[in-house]
């Protein structure tokens, strides 16, 4: 794995929670549903499902997996909280607080979360390996990939149809962005870092958005 050069005590095992996409809990379906396109069909869920993959239709596999009620044959999927605990209001307290037991960070800054991570878990990971790894070939953090496939859905509707059946998800979504929030004001990085600023703007806006 390209990552266990990060870690300073190999032998020790992490839960690691990575919100997908643009770090919402609808990107993050919305990029799974690619990459389900993408591997069709050496990874399938149910045949009504795979349907509606095959078709390229977004909507129409969002609201399948509804009238299913959720039983996708995927692990974890569609609800992104279930890999925190099968409970929101368990996993939300679990990601939350000053000494929390599982250390949660956001996709939407890579590079920074990374630094926290050898910031607040020193045991763990190492400053200096973070610090070659994000400037290595092996890191996406620099050069991520900002294209995407041609999303040929209604997003306003998708969007609708998402929030009223996955509440659960935007909740613990929300949480991560408060904590993430909380522990870089509590840490050791530069608040004056250019990174730093850009993360914090990022989880300002989507607080705002959310709130909104």
């Amino acid at each position: 794995d390209q990552y266990q050069s990060l870690i300073a005590t190999p032998s020790i095992s992490f839960l690691e929670i990575d919100i997908q996409g643009e770090g919402n809990p609808f990107d993050r379906l919305v990029s799974f549903f690619y990459y389900m396109q993408s591997i069709y069909p050496h990874w399938t869920s149910t045949a009504a499902l795979d349907a509606m993959v095959v078709e390229d239709d977004f909507i129409g596999w969002l609201q399948k997996m509804i009238e299913q009620k959720f039983e996708t044959k995927i692990v974890t999927l569609p609800f992104m909280y279930k890999a925190v605990d099968a409970n929101i209001d368990t996993a939300v307290k679990l990601i939350s607080g000053n000494d929390p037991e599982i250390f949660i960070l956001t996709s939407d800054c890579v590079e920074v979360s990374l630094r926290l991570l050898a910031d607040k878990k020193a045991q763990f990971f190492d400053a200096e390996r973070v610090d070659r790894f994000l400037q290595s070939s092996s890191s996406n953090a620099n050069k991520r990939d900002e294209t995407s496939p041609a999303k040929k859905f209604n997003h306003t509707l998708a969007k609708s149809i998402h929030k009223e059946y996955f509440h659960d998800d935007w909740k613990l979504y929300n949480a991560s962005l408060f904590q993430m929030k909380n522990v870089l004001i509590g840490s050791n990085l530069n608040a004056s870092d250019a990174d730093y600023k850009e993360c914090m703007r990022k989880i300002d806006d989507k607080l705002a958005y959310m709130k909104g």
